[in-house]
């Protein structure tokens, strides 16, 4: 258990502003897969779990239903600058 405690530190996620590009939001479509949109978007900030899957970039939800993308909004971009 000692070992384990004191063992290798995991590295944190490096976030990623792509997912500021509205020309990467339009390329989002129903069915994508997580790792499709997070090629697309980067690492969310923020993800709840479940049959539902909800992925925060900012104040901007995605919805992911049984691990494919449902629905999704595009950000308020005039606010992000």
């Amino acid at each position: 258990l000692e070992k384990k405690l004191t063992g290798p530190k995991s590295s944190p996620i490096q976030y990623s502003d792509k997912w500021k590009n509205i020309s990467n939001w339009r390329k989002l479509k129903m069915g994508m897969s997580f790792k499709e949109v997070e090629y697309l978007l980067g690492s969310p900030e923020k993800i709840k779990g479940g049959d539902f899957t909800y992925w925060y970039y900012g104040t901007t939800k995605l919805t992911f239903y049984l691990s494919r993308l449902d629905r999704w909004n595009e950000p308020n971009f005039s606010k992000l600058k």
